[in-house]
């Protein structure tokens, strides 16, 4: 029976009873990833997984009314966690209904009261089969873009939609939107400056133009559509007199600009009003919790606030933000401790595009950050210049790179900026030196087990400074035993985490070593060394016991394989002696015994190496199946070796273990199309 004909009423109810669609099960769609299920929908699932993050996502659901309907209307039943309306186009029969505006419901749908319903009047709907969409979008400025002035390399990364990400590398991170979210280095400080605010028109990576009337994000979960006799109010649509674009970035100074270019396409002047609010009350450290003092003064047309939670042992006067602007504001509010809301006017002729300048600086010291913010509003272009900043890290700090393919010169420049967008710290408590964090939105932390995996890259930097911290900073956070933190904050180095350890397997003590083996600096790499002979001394006495050359884990996050657990026939052992642990080892040993050769530790040199030459025969010996020619995992109880063919089969490759009996690995698994060789070969 088609999907269609489930939901055409029985002649008894026709007139009274609506259509329902159960919306989780649409005819056809587009954005949604996989099943969302969801305690508070009336079915157990709604369409969600995504659904509605980008224009173009639709779903479309077929049904068949039995008598005409005159008037109708649509109505859905869904949840939206998010702040904004979501927009959605809906047409029906494929031509043009209206518009839908799904408010923020409060929640994605885990419980019945986090639904609403909204409705849309419908045309006139004739007895028989029908088909209604709702679509996401696609916004279109009413104006040209604005734009900076043409830097090859930041337009070959640039000129896209998909990304809101601002940023210089020092503490300030930027995620635009409607509302944005600030972070300062792994404190999530929220919106603390809505000028900021916008849909992205246009992204580079120094800057991003944004437009406070574009759409927010349409992420809705859906649940219930119903089609049925009535009317409905109005759509309501949101104009405008004015349409404003914001180009905004971070500057070196951490100072976010806001160049709000206000359009009049009228033919009468006006008088447009910007609100700018700010909020820290509910700022947190990564996996940390709001609180602390706040404080929020007027100091003539500047507002400063003060937010006590931002790494209260480091910094115990508080982060200062400094908000202001090139233009007195008419009104100010600063009544709420860790909030305020300025305004502004712009009066715009006819035809015309006034514009406004407005900024907002964020330091530890409250001084700096109100000289940081007078400096950057009395610059005749800040954005101009932070954009020759961008240029002059492109030309002279990283190496250039130039291929036949575009695409794949695009991902180089886009590496680099990833990690210079991504770096925080420098004599801010934990993060000694400037790090790169595992993430800026999600996982903003510094985290042993991916930091090294950023430090090779950024080993071939032009100046060993600029990648230098990632590694020195390993040393600095360490535990007394010589264990690496699996995450840190410039608040602390025991973040709370699901493993007992608090550690993993860490290749800094590799990284620095292909460090040295680039910039040839034994002056930096002997201050290191130490704790990096710490680090493996502390895998050798608590993951190596016997001394059999082999490394044992308790849990799969301290190899940074966080979802694949081992499978046994026999009882699972408390620790396994794992391929990828010891493939890490031996690469540390190898490096430690590399830079004690270097360093004139003969000894330690000597004793490494062996160490190293021991855990890789011991992999050889026990870990390899020539049966199966692949490597396995090992139960030091029992002997059993793991029967799960996973990514980790081919760590002893990149660790320089696996000799030439061992190929068949490749051809067996690598390379076969029934294993790990398909047409996008992602283990």
């Amino acid at each position: 029976m088609p999907l269609s004909a489930m939901f055409i009423l029985p002649a008894s109810v026709r007139l009274q009873e609506p259509v329902r669609i159960p919306a989780a099960i649409p005819t056809l769609q587009q954005g949604s990833v996989g099943e969302d299920r969801k305690a508070g929908s009336r079915y157990g699932k709604v369409l969600g997984k995504e659904w509605g993050g980008r224009p173009g996502h639709f779903a479309e659901y077929a049904f068949t009314t039995g008598v005409r309907i005159d008037p109708g209307r649509l109505r859905i039943r869904y949840a939206r966690q998010m702040a904004g309306a979501a927009v959605l186009d809906v047409s029906l029969d494929g031509k043009p209904a209206g518009t839908l505006r799904l408010a923020s419901t409060g929640g994605w749908g885990d419980r019945e009261e986090e639904f609403r319903e909204a409705t849309l009047a419908l045309p006139r709907l004739a007895a028989g089969a029908h088909r209604i969409r709702l679509t996401v979008p696609v916004f279109r400025p009413p104006v040209p873009l604005r734009e900076l002035r043409g830097v090859p390399v930041l337009d070959l990364v640039g000129r896209r939609t998909d990304k809101n990400t601002v940023g210089h590398g020092r503490n300030v991170a930027l995620y635009t939107g409607l509302p944005s979210r600030f972070y300062y280095a792994t404190q999530d400080l929220t919106d603390v400056f809505s000028a900021a605010d916008g849909e992205t028109l246009d992204w580079f990576p120094d800057h991003v133009l944004v437009t406070p009337q574009g759409h927010p994000a349409a992420n809705a979960n859906l649940d219930e559509i119903a089609i049925e006799p009535g009317s409905a109010a109005p759509a309501e649509t949101e104009r405008s007199a004015v349409f404003e674009q914001r180009q905004v970035c971070v500057t070196k100074d951490d100072v976010t600009v806001s160049r709000i270019f206000v359009t009049n396409p009228g033919r009468a002047e006006v008088v447009h009003r910007i609100e700018v609010r700010g909020d820290c009350r509910n700022s947190a450290d990564y996996r940390g919790r709001p609180g602390g003092t706040k404080a929020t003064r007027r100091e003539g047309d500047t507002v400063v606030m003060t937010d006590g939670n931002v790494f209260p042992s480091v910094l115990p006067a508080g982060l200062t933000i400094a908000v202001g602007g090139n233009a007195k504001p008419v009104e100010v509010e600063t009544g709420t401790p860790g909030a305020y809301r300025l305004v502004y006017e712009v009066a715009v002729p006819a035809g015309k595009t006034a514009t406004l300048v407005l900024a907002c600086a964020i330091d530890r010291d409250e001084k700096k950050a109100r000289a940081a913010l007078a400096r950057t509003l009395g610059e005749r272009d800040a954005l101009a210049g932070n954009r020759e900043e961008w240029r002059r890290f492109y030309a002279r700090d990283v190496p250039s790179f130039t291929s036949s393919d575009p695409s794949l010169d695009e991902l180089y420049a886009f590496r680099w900026f990833l990690l210079r967008f991504s770096r925080a710290g420098g004599d801010l408590g934990y993060l000694k030196y400037p790090v790169v964090l595992e993430g800026r939105q999600a996982f903003q932390t510094y985290c042993c087990y991916s930091a090294p995996f950023m430090a090779f890259d950024l080993n071939w930097a032009v100046d060993p400074a600029f990648g230098y911290g990632q590694l020195a900073n390993s040393p600095h956070v360490a535990y007394e035993d010589g264990r690496f933190p699996w995450y840190a904050t410039p608040q602390t180095n025991r973040v709370p985490l699901d493993h007992a350890s608090a550690t993993g397997q860490s290749a800094i003590p590799w990284a620095t070593w292909r460090f040295y083996q680039v910039h040839r600096r034994k002056d930096l790499i002997a201050p290191l060394y130490a704790g990096m002979k710490a680090n493996v001394d502390w895998w050798i006495r608590d993951r190596d016991p016997d001394g059999n050359g082999l490394f044992s884990i308790d849990h799969q996050l301290e190899t940074g394989m966080d979802d694949l657990d081992r499978r046994w026939q026999g009882p699972k052992p408390k620790r396994y002696e794992a391929i990828d642990a010891t493939a890490y080892v031996v690469l540390n040993l190898r490096a430690v015994a590399n830079m004690a050769r270097v360093l004139g530790h003969t000894d330690d040199a000597r004793t490494y190496g062996a160490y190293a030459d021991r855990a890789a025969r011991a992999t050889q010996t026990v870990l390899w199946d020539p049966a199966l020619e692949r490597y396995r995992d090992r139960s030091p109880d029992t002997g059993e070796r793991t029967d799960y063919n996973s990514i980790t089969i081919f760590y002893p490759l990149f660790a320089g273990i696996a000799e030439r009996e061992n190929l068949g690995l490749v051809s067996r698994y690598l390379l076969n199309p029934k294993e790990y060789g398909t047409p996008h070969p992602v283990p």
